[in-house]
């Protein structure tokens, strides 16, 4: 017999390990016990980890926002619509008028994150000197917080969907198997 996870009761051939995380996740996705255990880890460090940050929020937005797989043939189109409706999404991305956090926030979540914002600017084709040409306007931290936020976004959308569909939750193609 096979010895359960602790923190997600799956079982050691459903688990891979992860390197970014260092640890055994579940194969299909963080389900959710597992994301709580590592979001109360991760606030004991001072690290902020962007990935799951942006994971949950995306989650959130889907239960919050009556999401339906159904309404998609496959995980891609889901992917698509969800991609060009976060991208602008305040509470996700940051990428609103108000923005989800506050400048402080914003500084907090950017300590030890500066290769993840490197690694954004060189994805999104910006030179660390166009978020830094005006460095004494009061949103700096805001903008680059928002530059990896949507910088991860995709990564999140894919494990937001897996972890849909782990929940049964079918596409239409898919509605009746």
């Amino acid at each position: 017999m096979t010895e359960s996870c602790i923190n997600c009761a799956c079982y050691e051939e459903e688990r891979e390990y992860c390197f970014r995380l260092g640890t055994y996740t579940p194969k299909n996705g963080y389900c959710k016990n597992y994301r709580e255990e590592l979001l109360k880890e991760n606030n004991k460090m001072d690290k902020y980890n962007y990935y799951i940050e942006v994971a949950n929020d995306v989650e959130n937005w889907l239960n919050y926002n009556d999401f339906e797989l159904s309404n998609f043939e496959n995980r891609e189109e889901a992917a698509e619509f969800l991609r060009d409706e976060l991208w602008a999404e305040d509470s996700i991305t940051g990428n609103g008028h108000d923005g989800y956090a506050s400048e402080e926030e914003c500084e907090e979540f950017l300590c030890h994150n500066l290769d993840l914002l490197f690694d954004a600017l060189s994805e999104f084709g910006e030179l660390v000197g166009s978020l830094l040409d005006n460095h004494k306007e009061k949103n700096l931290a805001r903008r680059a917080d928002c530059t990896i936020r949507c910088y991860v976004l995709d990564d999140a959308i894919e494990k937001a969907l897996i972890i849909w569909e782990g929940y049964g939750f079918k596409y239409m193609e898919n509605k009746n198997e």
